[in-house]
Order: C-alpha cells, then structure tokens, then sequence
C-alpha cells in the first residue's frame, strides 16, 4: 500500500513565493510529489494530465488573464475525467455566501489562508488525504 506521502498535490497558485513556501512545508512533512503551477489553465491541463490527490486551488489568480479559480473548480468538476479529483479552496475571501458557493461547486474544502499558518494548512491538507484512504 502506497505511503500517504506519496500522494500527488497540485497547487494552482498566482504568487511564486506562495508556491515556494508551500513546496518548502510539503517537503517538511516527507511529501516529494507536490507540484504547484502559476496560472489556471496550467491547473487544468496538469490536472487532466496527472489525475492529482488533490487539488489545492487559490480562489484569487490575480496575475492570470485566463480564469479565477472558481471558474477553474467549475471545468475541474465539470469534467466525468477529473470530476472526483478533491478541490481545496484557499483563499483570503471572509465571505460565508463564498465558501457556501465552492462547496456547492464540488469542493472539498474552503481554507481562509490569513487564519492559518502555512504549515497548519499543509498538516490540514495531510490529515485530510489520511482520511481519504483509511
């Protein structure tokens, strides 16, 4: 049975140094195939390639001309390929009506980034793929 540290994480996030430190966190906790990508259709087309574990999805691609990140949980699920892959949304977006709307799109969860450090998310994210195969 395959360690959980060898699930595969996709994260589709606008800002570089986001990425780095969430690469960093990963590999902290013994996860060697995380694999963050820039921009949304980057996303869609890695995730359509790679069929991840999960998928953890900032909400806001500020920087990215092509879609936002509830566009790109919409063509994810949208998707009899990809629809079963797990979306987490982060985000910094407080509003109750948003993380409502993900969750009615197919997300998995919704995580405020500014209320967590990011090795707390990393050790949500963990804990949440340990549910998954138990």
């Amino acid at each position: 049975m395959p360690e959980i540290t060898d699930s595969k994480i996709l994260m589709i996030e606008d800002n570089k140094q986001h990425r780095f430190m969430y690469d960093f966190q990963f590999k902290q906790l013994g996860y060697n195939n995380f694999k963050a990508v820039a921009t949304a259709q980057e996303g869609i087309d890695t995730v359509k390639k790679e069929h991840p574990d999960v998928v953890l999805l900032d909400l806001i691609l500020e920087g990215t001309l092509d879609l936002d990140g509830l566009e790109v949980l919409k063509k994810i699920k949208g998707d009899p390929e990809t629809a079963k892959i797990p979306v987490i949304i982060l985000s910094n977006k407080r509003e109750r009506d948003m993380a409502e709307e993900v969750k009615r799109l197919g997300a998995a969860d919704y995580i405020l980034k500014a209320k967590f450090l990011p090795r707390e998310i990393v050790e949500r994210v963990h804990q949440f793929l340990s549910n998954q195969t138990s």
